[in-house]
């Protein structure tokens, strides 16, 4: 009976171990027999499965039911040349059709496992429906192959109101977490098509500019692909916590230009400054337009990025319902369509009594 009771502690010790260590060195590197576990059940055939101890049955059990989301990655989704994504390519090459059915209103989650998060993608949108049409169906096959959760908000303002990505982005998500529970907000310009699905759309502990290599600007310096050190713009990810921590994006730059800098400002006041994503790997192709009537860029862009410190927690995602509001939402085959209404003098006497 003592050796009973002593094998039994001498368990509990070994399975609190593993419970405790397990974690901690999977992020330092795969440990070699789990690896070899995660393939054996990838590939349906496990050769373990006589010899496994207690703990690694246990282990095993946990595992087995979490998806896998670097199986079905491949890496170059189109297989264009380093010159083809420098030219203006012909829209049908990127539209791309290959992914599974998904539910009214574009919301899909894998049938046999369990996804490792719930994504909520996030677009501004105005006049764009072919650029529209290709954004939506690439994203439904980059985020099937990483075996995620998610849905697919385009969020639409209003005419006469100029184009301010600030609000479309609260509204979304806003309207996105009545709807559902979400880990990971993506803001996604609706032009910027993903490249390689190893690009991370799921969150990590830091704000991720994503969109490392867009093309638009490659085409004037390949090297850096970037306008300039600090740049955020096309596609971020950040968790909803940190969204609140930013209050948002700011609701105040009408028109083009700033949002992007301002949310790159609040992100460092906050203490949680933006994280870039692998320049190999975070490569998007710019399809090509022409800027919006109603889209003119924002004069006064200057003088509210030198107030975004002070302001940031004053107006954002916490004022953002006191000057728009929700004039229709529709479930479309692929995805979720918001209308919003904004009334720009709000938005502007809130600013002057801050």
């Amino acid at each position: 009976m003592r050796k009973f009771l002593l094998l039994v502690l001498a368990g509990a010790i070994v399975i609190g171990l593993y419970t405790y260590v397990t974690p901690k060195l999977s992020q330092h590197g795969t440990i070699p027999w789990l690896q070899d576990i995660r393939l054996a059940i990838s590939t349906n055939e496990n050769p373990y499965t006589n010899n496994l101890s207690s703990v690694e049955q246990t282990i095993l059990n946990v595992t087995s039911n979490k998806c896998k989301r670097e199986l079905l990655l491949k890496g170059e989704l189109f297989n264009l040349s380093k010159t083809d994504i420098l030219t203006d390519l012909p829209l049908d090459v990127l539209n791309s059709h290959d992914f599974l059915p998904v539910k009214k209103g574009g919301f899909y989650e894998p049938e046999n496992c369990e996804p490792l998060t719930r994504t909520v993608i996030i677009i501004p949108y105005r006049n764009r429906e072919k650029h529209l049409k290709i954004i939506i169906n690439n994203l439904h096959r980059i985020l099937q192959r990483q075996q995620l959760k998610y849905g697919i908000f385009v969020i639409e303002l209003s005419l006469p109101t100029t184009f301010n990505i600030g609000v479309l982005m609260n509204m979304g998500f806003l309207l996105a977490n009545n709807i559902s529970e979400y880990d990971c907000f993506v803001f996604h310009d609706v032009d910027l098509i993903p490249l390689d699905d190893r690009i991370a759309y799921h969150c990590d502990v830091s704000p991720k500019h994503m969109s490392a290599f867009n093309t638009k600007y490659a085409k004037v310096n390949i090297a850096k692909a970037l306008p300039y050190s600090a740049y955020v713009g096309g596609v971020i990810s950040l968790r909803g916590v940190d969204y609140k921590k930013l209050n948002g994006f700011s609701n105040a730059y009408f028109g083009w230009g700033g949002t992007d800098d301002d949310i790159e400002i609040r992100a460092k006041a906050a203490m949680i400054p933006f994280k870039r994503e692998n320049q190999n790997i975070g490569r998007y192709y710019a399809l090509p337009h022409q800027r919006d009537s109603n889209n003119t860029e924002n004069l006064f862009k200057g003088s509210l990025l030198k107030s975004s410190r002070k302001r940031y927690l004053n107006e954002g995602l916490n004022t953002v319902e006191k000057c728009c509001k929700r004039v229709s939402i529709v479930y479309r085959d692929l995805y979720v369509h918001v209308t919003v209404s904004c009334d720009e003098n709000i938005v502007m006497n809130q600013l002057l009594n801050l």
